[in-house]
């Protein structure tokens, strides 16, 4: 029985440090965008997609990858990340 509660314990640990390094590289393409460096930001979208998994960000994470998609002019990827963000936020008005 412990080893069943040491076993999950150490699934939540990983899944919140995928978050945690998620959440730096989102923060690393926002930054990147907003200085225009494009292809740097998609790359570093990407990477955060791949560490999050399915972490609680995800949907975030698409909807800032879409958006941010529409400001450098890819309005068909802009639309598909921000319909992936839509099915990930049902609740979220913004998508």
């Amino acid at each position: 029985m412990s080893r069943q509660y040491r076993d999950r314990f150490a699934a939540l640990q990983t899944g919140r440090q995928g978050t945690g390094r998620a959440g730096g590289l989102w923060s690393s393409a926002l930054a990147a965008a907003k200085r225009e460096e494009w292809q740097r930001a998609f790359g570093l979208f990407r990477q955060a997609l791949e560490v999050c998994g399915r972490c609680p960000a995800r949907g975030q994470i698409h909807k800032n990858f879409g958006i941010i998609y529409a400001q450098s002019g890819d309005r068909s990827s802009a639309k598909r990340e921000l319909e992936i963000a839509r099915d990930l936020l049902p609740d979220d008005g913004g998508v």
